[in-house]
């Protein structure tokens, strides 16, 4: 069974003053992000534009509430900030016969191999399906269907791609924003 999604954004927040930007990524310290500031808002005082960034797109969100996630390397469980869930972020690949009771849940990309065949729902921040798939698919950002996939069941995402040659039996939402 599908977990709605709840007030999905997956733009980062707004900062006070608009000319300041800071990306979460870049800057890892205080002290960086310190001088950061500064330098911004000298070059704000100054009549410099500083060009806005494009919006950031995670590779991993939380799928219950969409907020982004952004992980240490060596992370396999975080805890949503917003929803206070554990979620994992780690990676799956499914292969062979794959009968599950309970929905595949992870924050990472779930792939479903040429010649697999998965009878489980799958809820992931992307989705990459190349077997066959007998349950519901919820991708809060990208639901990639290929040439050689056949989907039974609801599918559910922000970006749907399918490609000619792929089988999608069921009801397709997609997300705005």
């Amino acid at each position: 069974m599908l977990r709605p999604l709840i007030n999905l954004t997956l733009a980062p927040s707004r900062p006070a003053n608009p000319a300041v930007v800071v990306d979460a990524r870049v800057i890892s310290n205080h002290a960086a992000a310190a001088a950061h500031l500064m330098a911004a808002g000298r070059n704000a005082a100054a009549g410099t534009a500083v060009p806005k960034p494009a919006p950031i797109r995670p590779e991993r969100c939380c799928v219950f509430c969409g907020h982004c996630l952004y992980v240490p390397a060596k992370a396999t469980i975080v805890r949503c900030p917003v929803c206070s869930r554990e979620i994992s972020v780690a990676d799956i690949l499914l292969y062979g016969d794959v009968a599950q009771s309970e929905e595949i849940v992870t924050a990472g990309k779930i792939t479903v191999s040429v010649g697999a065949r998965v009878a489980a729902d799958l809820v992931g921040c992307m989705v990459e399906v190349s077997g066959k798939v007998l349950g519901d698919i919820l991708a809060s950002q990208i639901c990639r269907v290929r040439c050689t996939a056949k989907v039974s069941g609801r599918v559910l995402c922000r970006q749907l791609v399918l490609e000619p040659g792929a089988e999608v039996t069921g009801l397709i939402e997609t997300i705005a924003g």
